[in-house]
C-alpha cells in the first residue's frame, strides 16, 4: 500500500528533526538544549504574532490589541454611563422630597 504524500513528508522531517534531538535529551546538558529550543521557538512565536498583526493593519483591519482596548474603553464608557444615570435619579429623587439614602 502507498503512503500517502503528506504522511511521507511528515515522516522525513521527523526523521531531520527527531533524531537530533533524541540526541540532545540524552545528552548531558540536554536541559540548555532544551531552554534553548524553547526560547527560540517563543522568539519565533512573538515574531509570528507580530508579522501577523501587521498584515491585519495593512488590511485595514483591527488586531486583537486593537480590539482589547475598544473593549476597555467600552466599559469604561458604560461605567461612567451607569453613574451619570444614578446621579439623573438622585437629582429626580431629591426634586420629588425623596431622599435617595
Amino acid at each position: 500500500m502507498s503512503t500517502h504524500p503528506a504522511r511521507a513528508a511528515f515522516d522525513r522531517v521527523e526523521r531531520l528533526v527527531g533524531r537530533p534531538l533524541e540526541r540532545m535529551v540524552g545528552a548531558a546538558d540536554s536541559s540548555y538544549h532544551i531552554m534553548a529550543v524553547s526560547r527560540t521557538w517563543l522568539f519565533c512565536m512573538r515574531r509570528v504574532g507580530d508579522l501577523r498583526s501587521g498584515i491585519v493593519h495593512m488590511a485595514a483591519l483591527p488586531s486583537e490589541r486593537d480590539i482589547r482596548m475598544l473593549s476597555a474603553q467600552i466599559t469604561r464608557l458604560q461605567r461612567n454611563v451607569e453613574e451619570v444615570e444614578q446621579r439623573l435619579d438622585d437629582q429626580e429623587m431629591q426634586s420629588r422630597g425623596i431622599d435617595a439614602d
